[in-house]
């Protein structure tokens, strides 16, 4: 997960940064990969220093339901569990 001040439109090919959050994220996925993580596609909370109350919300279920996901995978892919 990540934030970004800005809006979703400036990381895009044809925003001013002119790049997507994932291409920004490359350094982050490559040290990631490094240690023997699994990186998985980035979660971006954008125009993150002033939210709505709509907004947030939004991003906090994306991110309570990416992480529930995860640990279902861990769970039925995992023996100790089952033991």
């Amino acid at each position: 997960m990540t934030t970004a001040g800005a809006t979703e439109i400036t990381y895009s090919k044809g925003g001013l940064i002119n790049s997507s959050i994932e291409e920004v994220l490359t350094p982050m996925k490559s040290c990631a990969l490094y240690v023997g993580m699994t990186y998985v596609h980035p979660i971006a909370f954008y125009e993150a220093m002033n939210p709505s109350e709509e907004k947030l919300h939004e991003f906090m279920n994306t991110a309570l339901k990416r992480l529930a996901q995860k640990f279902l995978n861990n769970v039925l892919n995992s023996e100790e569990y089952f033991l």
